[in-house]
Order: structure tokens, then sequence, then C-alpha cells
């Protein structure tokens, strides 16, 4: 987790949560990047292949 680089990883970051992630890390990432930037970087990605991406983007918009 500390060599983790947050700002330069954020879309990586991001789809793994909204992937992988329960609610108190989806939390989580919203208090650290805010809701703006976790929009933009959602526009970015181009492809989910886990339904779980899709589901959890509409519950936290």
């Amino acid at each position: 987790m500390d060599k983790i680089d947050w700002n330069k990883n954020k879309t990586a970051v991001i789809k793994r949560i909204l992937e992988r992630g329960n609610a108190t890390e989806i939390n989580e990432i919203i208090s650290f990047y805010g809701k703006t930037t976790i929009s933009n970087e959602i526009k970015l990605i181009k492809k989910s292949y886990l339904p779980s991406f899709e589901k959890k983007c509409k519950e936290h918009k």
C-alpha cells in the first residue's frame, strides 16, 4: 500500500475499488478523490468485465 502512487494510478485504483471493493472502500475513495474526480475517471474507463462495476457506479452516484 505504501508503494502505490495514489494520484498517478487513480484510474486503476478507482476501477479496482468499484469492481471489487465494499461500501467502506468506496466511501474512502470518494473522500480521498471527490465525486467529481471519480466521475471524470469513470468516463475514461473504457470497459469493465465485472458487472459489479456498473452496479456500484450507479449505487454511488
